[in-house]
This record gives structure tokens, C-alpha cells and sequence, in this order.
């Protein structure tokens, strides 16, 4: 949210900080931890509320565009929320930054499109700024998109990646669980 340095306003710093503490919040399923991470409900609350205060120009930049998303699906589960939540940036995936491409990649992923969130991803994968989540996301959908050799390269690409966030790494372990699971 802040990434901008021109950003108007000082209502998008908490924002941006209540968002980090959502994504801090997230570990691995406590019941199974080949599910998705799980993200503290009350953080990721507190962060949809701080960006529902920003004034609509904020939230209607990409980057609160993808945060909004990110908490829908990952924060509260709500894949078609997030969904309707990435349609601009999907009609502007062209002018997308890495981070946003693997969000909307995600949300596509989570609605059932993997052949659209394995496009997307690969970009986003090898755009600068690539993240390790980035990586796991497209292992994911290539493993939903019946492509399982670039699933393991993918998977094994985000191993070697260095300075994983904890959301990144408990991804990394869930997908990492799902393919061992479906290997005959």
C-alpha cells in the first residue's frame, strides 16, 4: 500500500503496517498442514477495516486493490470476494507488478482458472522482484493444471529462494505436502 513513496496521505502507512501483521499472523493448519496457511482472523479484520478508511482514491490503487484481495482469499477464505475484488487489475494485468500478478494468479487459482494463473504467475515468476511466494503459487497451479514436472521445478525453485517470509514458508511446506500426497 505504501510502496508508493508519492503516496497521498499518512492513512496508507497503518494500513500498509496492520496488513504486514496479517501476513505475520499466518501458520501453518493446525489441523493439516497440507492446507493452506491460516491467518489470524482479528488482524486480518483490523486490516480490512484500515483500508476501508483510506480515502477511495488510496483504495482504488492496485496495490490496495491486491492487499483487499489477499486478505479476502488467504485472511477470511473467500474466494469469490476476492475475485470480484481483482477484476481491475485483471483488465490491467498488462501494466501488473509482480506482487499484484501473484495475487490476482492466486485469486484465479482458488476460483478454479489454473491454465489463467499458471499465464499470469509465469510472468509474475519471472519478473524482478519474484518472491518465494510467487514460485509456490505457481507450483500450485501448475500441479491444478496437470503440468506435475513444473510443478516439482517450480516447487524445488522456491526451496533455493532465500529470506522466505513465514507466510511464504508455510505455503511453501503446504504445497509442498500436496504434491508428496498425489505422487503414485
Amino acid at each position: 500500500l505504501s510502496a508508493d513513496p508519492d503516496a497521498a496521505g499518512a492513512a496508507a502507512v497503518p494500513a500498509d503496517a496492520l496488513l504486514r501483521l496479517a501476513e505475520l499472523s499466518a501458520a501453518p493448519h493446525p489441523e493439516d498442514r497440507s492446507k493452506p496457511p491460516v491467518w489470524n482472523p482479528a488482524r486480518v479484520a483490523a486490516a480490512l477495516r484500515a483500508i476501508n478508511q483510506l480515502p477511495a482514491e488510496q483504495r482504488a490503487t492496485p496495490d490496495a486493490i491486491a492487499a483487499v484481495a489477499t486478505l479476502q482469499l488467504k485472511g477470511e477464505g473467500n474466494a469469490a470476494a476476492a475475485l470480484r475484488t481483482v477484476a481491475p487489475l485483471l483488465a490491467a494485468e498488462a501494466t501488473a507488478t509482480p506482487a499484484q500478478l501473484e495475487v490476482v494468479g492466486t485469486v484465479l487459482l482458488a476460483n478454479g482458472r489454473a491454465a489463467e494463473a499458471v499465464r499470469l504467475l509465469e510472468r509474475a515468476a519471472r519478473g524482478p522482484g519474484a518472491t518465494a511466494g510467487c514460485v509456490v503459487a505457481l507450483a500450485t497451479a501448475y500441479e491444478r493444471n496437470h503440468q506435475p514436472i513444473e510443478a516439482r521445478a517450480a516447487l524445488k525453485r522456491a526451496e533455493a529462494m532465500p529470506n522466505r517470509s513465514g507466510r511464504e514458508q508455510a505455503e511453501l511446506i503446504a504445497t509442498k505436502l500436496t504434491l508428496l500426497k498425489e505422487t503414485p
